[in-house]
């Protein structure tokens, strides 16, 4: 049981194209994840083409991810190792720094976000039932939200920080909402609407979740029901939840982290380190863990 429902999707971030002077960057994403068995972090094409694992973790189980792209750094979440961690981009150095651990309370941290100009990071616990942040380092924790606020099982976390507002997923209330930085104003985007009548398009299982600020559009992955056929999916919609649009419903096996952000170069060889001439967008379907229910938890 307590594995039944986890394999889900990763947490979901996206991140800020490049500015252009003139006009906007349309084709400018990468799709990075987590492969919570394999221990690996990877990135792919939005087709699911040129994947590649850019990090390997042996031992570990990461689940949450999020990029510092300035300084070239990975931070993960160890679900069941209950830790926070950040390694080099490229998985060349192979230090790798614990900031949070068990010791400092941690309760199967999932998703995982950055405000590095804020020099922050944030993060939603599973088990723990509350969404935290802290400083890059891992000082300075705080509880914004938890389950006195109606949390029930949050998994995915996603910033706008210049619209002052955080996002996440709850798989136990099978929502997408957001609310302040600070934790204040929550509000509900998609549900599900009706449990009665269940169709495999809803939500039902979201686990990470992404933002495209430029499109103005958040992107997520749902594992949906083992009893629904074609349920487990990549959706999106406008940031405020409406306009509900399905992108992939076939060809996953169980999908997990997902984070998008700019390119450096794409093109036959996009793993050379060659300048390509024209940026394409990345998206990719990532695979993952054991499911567990909504009931369960890891103390199960």
């Amino acid at each position: 049981a307590v594995l039944e429902k986890y394999r889900r999707v990763e947490t979901v971030q996206v991140y800020p194209e490049p500015e252009e002077p003139q006009e906007p960057v349309r084709e400018l994403i990468a799709l990075y994840w987590t492969d919570f068995s394999a221990g690996t972090i990877n990135r792919a094409d939005p087709d699911g083409s040129s994947h590649e694992a850019i990090v390997t973790i042996p031992g570990s189980s990461p689940s949450g991810i999020a990029l510092d792209l300035a300084s070239r750094k990975v931070y993960w979440t160890n679900l069941l190792g209950n830790q926070i961690l950040r390694a080099d981009l490229d998985g060349r150095n192979t230090n790798i720094d614990t900031l949070i651990d068990v010791d400092a309370g941690l309760n199967w941290p999932s998703g995982l976000a950055l405000d590095v100009e804020g020099e922050k990071m944030y993060w939603a616990e599973q088990t723990g039932r509350k969404i935290q942040r802290a400083s890059l380092d891992g000082s300075g924790r705080e509880t914004l939200v938890d389950v006195e606020d109606g949390l029930s099982n949050p998994a995915g976390i996603a910033l706008d920080v210049e619209g002052e507002k955080m996002y996440w997923t709850d798989q136990g209330a099978d929502k997408i909402q957001r609310a302040d930085l600070n934790g204040r104003n929550i509000e509900d985007l998609v549900i599900l609407e009706d449990s009665r009548e269940i169709r495999p398009d809803e939500l039902l299982t979201p686990v990470r979740i992404a933002l495209d600020l430029w499109r103005r559009k958040m992107y997520w992955t749902d594992q949906g029901s083992s009893a629904i056929p074609n349920s487990d999916k990549i959706q999106r919609a406008n940031l405020d939840g409406t306009n509900v649009e399905t992108l992939v419903n076939t060809g996953l096996d169980e999908p997990y982290g997902i984070a998008l952000g700019p390119l450096e170069a794409t093109g036959e060889k996009r793993c050379t380190g060659r300048t390509m001439a024209r940026p394409r967008v990345k998206f990719v379907v990532p695979t993952s863990m054991a499911k567990m229910s909504k009931t369960s938890s890891p103390q199960d």
